[in-house]
């Protein structure tokens, strides 16, 4: 995928990190990608990128507490969101915009 080995070492020690719900549009000459990540703050958001993939992590200002899943009772706990977005096409890092507003992250980078 291109991303350097460093990028899940720092994740190694952290448990139970949940995968935001991702939608990615593609355009001529761009990808748009939208990052549904409820209880995070801006700033708390990092992003990576290799030339075809998305690296994203954020911490969330509160625990997400799951009591019960179908037949049998679970928990879990989570405070991190992290997801690899494999890309079709190889971009550039170098063009990148990103918004952040009522917990969806927008992501737009264009295509090489």
């Amino acid at each position: 995928m291109g991303f350097p080995e460093d990028f899940d070492s720092l994740w190694e020690d952290v448990e139970g990190c949940l995968e935001p719900l991702v939608e990615l549009r593609e355009t001529h000459s761009a990808f748009e990608v939208y990052v549904d990540l409820p209880y995070v703050r801006g700033e708390s958001i990092e992003v990576r990128f290799s030339e075809d993939a998305l690296l994203i992590m954020a911490e969330c200002s509160k625990v997400i507490r799951f009591e019960r899943w179908g037949f049998a009772q679970k928990r879990m706990e989570s405070k991190y969101f992290r997801k690899v977005i494999k890309l079709p096409h190889k971009i550039d890092p170098k063009k990148v915009t990103s918004s952040f507003k009522n917990g969806v992250l927008k992501i737009r980078v264009l295509k090489v």
